[in-house]
């Protein structure tokens, strides 16, 4: 029998009136590592305890793209991709797709502006 192993990856976003768009969060899986990706608030970064946490809100400047990168023991690593509020830039996650083994087509907004970009794994 193979053991369950269930762990929570928390975000806190508000959505209202916006089909939810940037509330999403995108899966990259590296072998035994799942990386989700998703926006949040900046001072949730390294924090694990969803009662302290801050809403992110879209093209603010506390708007960041993170990773919660999850293994297979079930240890969590969260960090910042980039910054929506310094990239001018607001990403929809629910849109990316996978490229290859180490890249994701990216769908951001920018403004009333719809652009692509490749987040490419180092």
């Amino acid at each position: 029998m193979i053991p369950s192993l269930t762990t929570a990856i928390h975000k806190r976003q508000h959505s209202q009136n916006d089909e939810g768009i940037t509330s999403s969060y995108a899966l990259f899986v590296d072998g035994d590592d799942n990386y989700f990706l998703y926006n949040d608030n900046v001072k949730n970064i390294g924090k694990f305890d969803p009662s302290t946490w801050k809403a992110y809100r879209p093209a603010t400047k506390e708007g960041v793209v993170v990773y919660t990168k999850l293994d297979k023991n079930g240890e969590k690593v969260k960090k910042d991709l980039f910054s929506s509020k310094e990239s001018g830039m607001t990403a929809i996650p629910k849109l990316w797709e996978r490229m290859d083994d180490k890249s994701m087509m990216i769908y951001v907004i920018r403004g009333k502006k719809v652009q692509f970009g490749k987040l490419t794994k180092k």
